[in-house]
C-alpha cells in the first residue's frame, strides 16, 4: 500500500504516513495495491500484445514451393513437346509429362494459395499451450537440413501441428503456456508467458 499524498510505501495497518505525516484514509488503506508479481507481468504482457513477428520464413517456403511448381510444369511441357514431335519417343516421356505436370500444378497452386492466405489474413494473438514438439530431416530440394514442428492447443480451437523456425522451436518446451502468433493458419512465432505463482 502506498501513501496517496507522497507515494511512499506504507507499513501494514499504518494510519499516518511516516514520510509526509498525512493521514491515510480508511478507503485508501483498505484498497489493495497491485502485487509485485502482477507489476512484473505488466511490461512483458504489453510487449507480447504489441509484438508483430515476421512472416518471411513461411513466405520464403511458399515462394520456393511456387518456384518448384513452375519448374516442374516447365519440365512437363518439355517432355510433352518432345513426345509430340518425335513419333519414336518412348512412352516414358508421356508418363513424365503427366507426373511433372500434376506435381507442378499442385505445388504452384499450393504456393499461390498459401501466399494469398498469409498476406491477406490478420495477425492473431491467441493464448495457447505447447502439446508436443518434433523434428525431422528436410528433403534435399528444400535447402534446409531439418524441419521443426510444434503442436499447440489454442483456447478455442483444436490442437494442430505447425512448422516453425529453429529459433521458435528451441525457445519453447512441451507444456509451455504463452501466446501463439498465427496468420492465415501459419504459426509465425510462440512466446512463453511465465504465470505468477499462487
Amino acid at each position: 500500500m502506498n501513501c496517496h499524498s507522497c507515494g511512499k510505501t506504507l507499513p501494514p495497518e499504518e494510519r499516518r504516513c511516516p514520510h509526509c505525516g498525512n493521514p491515510v484514509s480508511e478507503s485508501h488503506a483498505a484498497e489493495p495495491g497491485p502485487s509485485s508479481e502482477s507489476l512484473d507481468q505488466t511490461g512483458p504482457l504489453e510487449e507480447l500484445l504489441q509484438y508483430k513477428p515476421s512472416a518471411l520464413t513461411h513466405g520464403g517456403r511458399l515462394v520456393m514451393m511456387l518456384a518448384f511448381g513452375l519448374v516442374f510444369a516447365g519440365l512437363a511441357i518439355f517432355f510433352f513437346i518432345v513426345s509430340a514431335r518425335r513419333g519414336d519417343a518412348p512412352p516414358i516421356f508421356q508418363v513424365f509429362a503427366v507426373i511433372f505436370g500434376l506435381g507442378g500444378l499442385a505445388m504452384a497452386v499450393g504456393g499461390v494459395w498459401g501466399l494469398a492466405k498469409i498476406t491477406r489474413s490478420p495477425l492473431e494473438r491467441l493464448p495457447a499451450v505447447v502439446l508436443a514438439k518434433r523434428e525431422k530431416p528436410a528433403p534435399r530440394s528444400s535447402g534446409e537440413t531439418t524441419i521443426y514442428f510444434l503442436t499447440i492447443q489454442t483456447e478455442d480451437g483444436p490442437s494442430k501441428e505447425h512448422t516453425v523456425s529453429e529459433k521458435t522451436y528451441e525457445a519453447v518446451d512441451e507444456a509451455d503456456t504463452g501466446v501463439a502468433y498465427l496468420k492465415g493458419g501459419y504459426l509465425l512465432d510462440f512466446k512463453r508467458v511465465r504465470l505468477p505463482k499462487a
